[in-house]
């Protein structure tokens, strides 16, 4: 039905957001406001790129909604055969409409009602929408699951407030006294029953009769009829025309940013936009050029009976003759016009709208430029262009959009509308199924996830690369501290030849064997090890200058060698001890030379800062064995002590030797022996003399390897005393990774230990008659030696 030419209204200032002038379709009315210029509408622009189009757009889709089962022929057209025979969708040319023959231009020219969809925001504040659509558009708002259902009253008047572009005409009754919301209430409460509508009144285009949009045959039989005569009155013939629902119009208002216009002309449906923009309901508001649009027709097959009586408005029939419900071409057929009806089909074209958005934003993602190049990149140089940084940012992009389809928006979910009003589904599955959502969804996540696989390939490569540039600084390190190392040896040869004597330190290097070299270098690796992180500890010149990692390539050129016999001898005081040779497991277990730690709890013992009078003690890893030595001959000695080590022949015997080396000036009182043991192992050889377990445990320098950390902890836990006054002494060098010395401390805590730090001032107070392989160190030398060392003592939680 054509529209008539309508004088246009004025109108408040326009949203700035909207970008266009609108002219207004409104009856003029008294003036309340200044006027003010519009812009003329124009469509939603469309990107510029293409992007994936349901085929219902082009292919003329037939879908019929749900209604009686149909009992007679389809009435004839009244055109003439379009296409003479059946389109492609199964709808021969004698079945379609007029309105389905038309194009979307054609049908706006006939003036056939707009159903429109847009989104427009991320999603609405639906409180503060309906109390605005109360105020303001004088509209009595209906609230549903996820959606907001209002009915317009035509002709849309002038809003009152100064933003306010529109308003509902005032709500009119119908001829049975009732006003059409009530209807849709008693429609609602009483009308519904199952999956069948009781018949309505027929002049209330809202009754839901047996020819409705979803109701099945009654139990009682049909008959097939004729086609019904038209009415005829004393007024002009009457005629049949297009549906028409009345002078109202529905919006649908969807939280989720979607809005649905049910007989709006494209002018009223931006001033509404316009109003809620500036009522500020809308949530992450998206420009208009990023707005999806749906834009299709319907109809509502009813006939026209004319009265008498000027002052009688003409009644609206229900059409038993109208085409079945359905949907061709863009083009919505209805046999009833029902609210309900009308929010089932919103659900799922708002869906879609919201789908297109989600579509449109995974075309301009893909169609970037900076994306379809990458391939051809990959392709031709094999290299990328790209940085970690925006590789991360259009993944994350892919990954927001795929969780937006999949989990966060309501494309793929059913309503809660539908739950408890069951028999509505199967009008929103067959509009669903007209508008291809579950088909177009799994193209829009195959799509995805053909750019995810692109993007692991992309940052495989990143990552590739990455690590290929640590890998050269690595190397380069590793170069420039073998430079500098190599520069120290160097300059302490040239010191060292430049002193007297220094012609036996190169006769001493000339002599120096490939096997001496090699020993040498697995020391550094060794020493290497020993960190977590398998990387050099450096701590401060001052406090490693006398326990260089070097110092045993700089034995054997000469530096420390002033005399060969003294070669593996370390003296301290009266006590003349031995260290294994550098070869086999004595120099795989660092048992081959006396480390700070054992100088630092001899010079403890000697203070009498740690006091074994009278003590069970059993020391692990005892290398020489100076600590304990010591302690035994001095008055305040042990009790009993046993020196353990790695059960390695070489290593025993030399324990052995300075047991036996010492055993003069051991105290009367005094039981020492020494055996080979492995951490982790049985300890009833330990346990033999003291099976009630040890008063002290000496752990000295043996934190070196962390593997070793579970294995010493349950030698520990097995033979120390249960006891409040039993306790273990723990020393480390600095040498040891801060890392590997917390995760000991750790670890014992778990095994019930409490370690309480002893204080180190870093001054020597111990013996000063100490030498190494002939080569008696200095004060300095100790206090360096003494500095370089934490320790702790253990005691039972």
């Amino acid at each position: 039905m054509a529209s008539k030419p309508i004088p246009p209204r004025r109108t408040s200032t326009s949203m700035a957001g909207l970008g266009r002038l609108r002219a207004s379709h409104l009856p003029p009315i008294p003036e309340t406001r200044p006027y003010t210029h519009r812009r003329a509408t124009t469509s939603i622009p469309l990107a510029a790129t293409s992007k994936p189009q349901r085929t219902s757009k082009t292919s003329q889709k037939l879908v019929v909604l749900p209604s009686d089962v149909q009992v007679q022929p389809l009435p004839p057209s009244r055109e003439p055969q379009v296409d003479g025979g059946e389109g492609p969708s199964g709808l021969s040319g004698d079945h379609r409409s007029e309105g389905e023959r038309m194009s979307k231009e054609q049908r706006q020219r006939s003036g056939y009602k707009r159903l429109t969809a847009y989104c427009i925001a991320e999603s609405f504040r639906m409180k503060l929408l309906t109390a605005f659509l109360k105020r303001e558009h004088g509209v009595a708002p209906r609230v549903f699951d996820e959606a907001v259902y209002a009915v317009y009253h035509l002709p849309l008047l002038p809003g009152y407030g100064q933003n306010v572009n529109i308003r509902s005409s005032p709500a009119v009754k119908s001829p049975g006294g009732k006003s059409i919301l009530s209807k849709m209430s008693e429609a609602e409460e009483y009308g519904y029953d199952g999956t069948y509508f009781a018949p309505g009144s027929p002049s209330n285009p809202y009754s839901f009769e047996g020819g409705g949009y979803i109701s099945s045959s009654p139990p009682t039989s049909r008959k097939p009829h004729r086609r019904v005569p038209q009415v005829r009155h004393q007024s002009d013939p009457d005629h049949w025309q297009m549906g028409d629902d009345g002078d109202i119009a529905d919006v649908v208002f969807f939280d989720y940013g979607v809005v649905v216009f049910f007989g709006l002309d494209e002018t009223q449906e931006q001033d509404i936009l316009e109003d809620l923009y500036n009522a500020g309901v809308l949530q992450g508001r998206r420009s208009e050029d990023d707005w999806e649009m749906e834009e299709c027709h319907y109809e509502v097959g009813y006939c026209t009976i004319q009265h008498q009586h000027l002052l009688t408005p003409p009644r609206l029939k229900h059409d038993p003759s109208a085409p079945s419900p359905r949907i061709y071409n863009d083009f919505f057929t209805f046999k009833s016009s029902s609210h309900l009806l009308k929010l089932s089909l919103a659900h799922a074209l708002a869906q879609s709208t919201l789908l297109a958005h989600y579509e449109t934003i995974a075309q301009v993602v893909l169609a970037a430029p900076s994306v379809t190049a990458l391939p051809k990149q990959l392709a031709h140089s094999g290299e990328l262009k790209l940085r970690r940084g925006e590789a991360l940012k259009l993944t994350g992009r892919l990954f927001k959009l795929r969780r937006d389809v999949n989990l966060v928006s309501n494309v793929l979910d059913t309503p809660e509308l539908f739950w408890s009003e069951a028999s509505l589904k199967s009008l929103y599955d067959a509009t669903r199924d007209y508008f291809e959502l579950e088909p177009r969804v799994q193209v829009l996540n195959e799509r995805l996830g053909v750019a995810s696989d692109l993007l692991d390939i992309i940052h495989e490569h990143l990552n590739n690369g990455a690590m290929m540039r640590i890998t050269w600084i690595i190397i380069w390190l590793i170069v420039v501290a073998c430079l500098v190392d190599l520069g120290e040896v160097l300059a302490r040869l040239v010191v060292h030849f430049a002193q007297p004597g220094g012609k036996g330190a190169l006769q001493a290097l000339q002599a120096t064997s490939v096997h001496d070299a090699t020993v040498a270098l697995e020391k550094l690796m060794l020493i290497a090890q020993a960190s977590d992180d398998h990387s050099f500890i450096f701590v401060p010149s001052t406090i490693m200058d006398s326990e260089d990692i070097l110092a045993d390539s700089f034995s054997i050129m000469g530096e420390t060698r002033a005399d060969p016999s003294e070669a593996g001898i370390v003296r301290y005081g009266s006590l003349t001890l031995r260290v294994a040779s550098k070869e086999g497991k004595a120099n795989t277990l660092l048992a081959d030379a006396v480390f700070s730690p054992s100088l630092f709890l001899a010079e403890q013992i000697q203070t009498g800062k740690v006091d074994l009078k009278g003590k069970t003690v059993l020391e692990l890893g005892s290398g020489a064995a100076l600590p304990l030595l010591l302690s035994a001959t001095i008055e305040s000695h042990p009790l009993l002590i046993t020196l353990t080590d790695y059960p390695d022949e070489t290593i025993i015997s030399i324990l052995h030797q300075n047991l036996a080396s010492s055993r003069e000036q051991i105290k009367p009182g005094c039981s020492i022996n020494a055996v080979g043991y492995a951490w982790g192992t049985d300890v009833s050889p330990l346990l033999s003399l003291v099976p009630e377990g040890y008063d002290v445990l000496v752990l000295s320098d043996l934190l070196h390897f962390d593997s070793s950390h579970s294995d010493i902890l349950s030698t520990v836990t097995r033979t120390l005393k249960r006891s409040p006054d039993a306790w273990v002494y723990l020393a480390a060098g600095l040498y040891t990774h801060k890392s590997v010395r917390e995760a000991f401390l750790k670890a014992g805590e778990e095994a019930g230990l409490e370690w309480t730090s002893i204080e180190n001032d870093g001054v020597w107070k111990g013996e000063t008659r100490v030498a190494s392989d002939g080569e008696a160190w200095t004060q300095e030398d100790l206090n360096a030696r003494k500095a370089n060392v934490v320790a702790w003592i253990g005691r039972w939680r």
